[in-house]
């Protein structure tokens, strides 16, 4: 009787899990598309690739580059962002570093 009763009770559970009954709920997947309406002028920065800029620095330029975190003024080497922004807009070196 024992053994009957145990045989039903695995046959049971078994049929649950083959059937599905007892599988966790999927998670839903991620939705990904264009950002909400709310919020028009917030840019989709999702997946943006930044372009490595160096060559037009090691050129001779005053650029950033995003990719490498380094930048060129006039083709010299800086790890100083606010010193490419400001020779940019014709000021020279940063405040911070014309101090040193």
């Amino acid at each position: 009787m024992r053994l009957i009763v145990i045989c039903l009770l695995v046959v049971g559970v078994c049929g649950l899990f083959l059937t599905g009954c007892a599988k966790e709920e999927e998670k839903p997947a991620a939705v990904t598309g264009p950002p909400a309406m709310d919020a028009p002028d917030k840019p989709d920065t999702s997946e943006v690739k930044v372009a490595c800029v160096c060559e037009q620095g090691k050129a001779g330029g005053t650029v950033w580059c995003a990719e490498c975190n380094c930048g060129y003024v006039e083709g010299a080497k800086t790890e100083c962002k606010d010193c490419v922004a400001s020779a940019q807009t014709g000021k020279g070196k940063c405040e911070q570093c014309a101090k040193q």
